[in-house]
């Protein structure tokens, strides 16, 4: 549903900037700075997020760290005035760089997105084997993009792109070029047919479960498959 407000903008906006803040790997959390230059008419402001933290409330300039926020999702701050909604200032989407959890498991992930979701996670070997990542289910839903990158510095590498289909099986490990051991998963969901929120068209997707792991070089399993019907509501593999 749409939600909004008619009034008269009888204020002055604030003026304020932002910038990543502290990141704490260890407990997996940042903090967003917001440098207020100006309250704009307003005695105090109220620095909301999209996440739905409780908001902070500041009455002087300078710089205030806002969260702390989950590493690996987004967050909108907004400035605003709390007597005026028509006055604030919003940030940009802001995201941690990837803070790696450093485990060789074999550990399970069970998530279930939703529509217009960003969210990265990040997985290291606590050794010097490379780290896989395998999908035991899941599907993308139509519009939405997966993004594997064998760096924790997404920028030096080409990801691989999975877009709209199913996820089962899927194998992904670390190596050459990169020497981290690490990968990084980057999830980009457009506003339609997601885990979370149902299509009318489409439906949703599947939700994924996926396992991380060290991956010592194992050499694959060879195998073929056919199907043999049993009865008319039967059959075997």
């Amino acid at each position: 549903p749409l939600e909004w407000r008619v009034g008269c903008k009888n204020c002055t906006d604030p003026l304020v900037s932002y910038a990543m803040g502290t990141m704490d790997c260890d407990a997996q959390e940042f903090f967003v700075d917001a440098n207020i230059f100006s309250l704009g008419s307003a005695t105090s402001l109220s620095l909301e997020n999209s996440l739905g933290l409780p908001p902070t409330v500041v009455s002087t300039t300078g710089v205030h760290a806002v969260g702390p926020f989950p590493a690996g999702q987004s967050v909108v701050v907004t400035a605003q005035n709390p007597d005026n909604l028509l006055c604030y200032a919003p940030s940009a989407p802001i995201i941690n760089e990837p803070c790696a959890i450093a485990d060789c498991g074999p550990t399970y992930y069970d998530y279930c997105y939703s529509d217009g979701e960003y969210r990265q996670w990040a997985f290291q070997s606590d050794n010097t084997q490379e780290i896989g990542i395998r999908f035991l289910q899941g599907a993308m839903g139509l519009g939405d993009d997966l993004n594997l990158y064998n760096s924790l510095d997404i920028f030096s590498v080409t990801p691989v792109n999975i877009g709209w289909g199913g996820l089962a099986n899927q194998l992904f490990t670390s190596g050459a070029p990169s020497d981290d051991q690490a990968l990084v998963m980057e999830l980009i969901a457009d506003n339609a047919m997601s885990c979370m929120d149902e299509d009318p068209l489409y439906g949703t997707s599947q939700a994924w479960q996926w396992v991380v792991a060290c991956y010592d070089g194992c050499t694959q399993p060879q195998a073929s498959f056919v199907s043999n019907c049993l009865t008319s509501t039967s059959f075997e593999v």
